[in-house]
């Protein structure tokens, strides 16, 4: 719940500033014109730039892995700054290495299967 609650005050942010940008739905006259596939975007204020479709897929990409992750139980000792620490460390391996958290899904996996089976 709390997982989810940051993540939604997270895209809440980004897109309070401003900086998720999509493209506009073209009206049914742009899109049935005959130049409408022929005109280059010459204009900025109309069209995406480079930097805006990175950004809104690196900011969609960390929001889901954010999501994703979901490091181990803490210790009772341990601070909120601790938690959060070994999350966002989790969440960069995971940007960097998104096998990796399959990998570690599955020997995690693997060794619950064998305590449960006394092996």
């Amino acid at each position: 719940m709390a997982g989810s609650l940051h993540a939604c005050a997270f895209l809440f942010f980004f897109a309070c500033v401003g900086v998720i940008l999509a493209s506009p739905i073209p009206s049914a006259d742009v899109v049935n014109s005959p130049r409408a596939d022929d005109e280059a975007c010459d204009s900025l204020t109309r069209c995406r730039t480079t930097w805006s479709i990175v950004w809104s897929c690196f900011t969609t990409t960390t929001a889901c892995i954010w999501v994703s992750v979901h490091p181990n139980i803490p210790a009772p000792e341990d601070s909120q700054w601790t938690v959060r620490g070994r999350k966002v460390a989790l969440a960069s391996l995971v940007f960097m290495a998104p096998e990796y958290i399959i990998m570690l899904a599955f020997f995690q996996w693997r060794s619950a299967r064998r305590l449960v089976s006394g092996a």
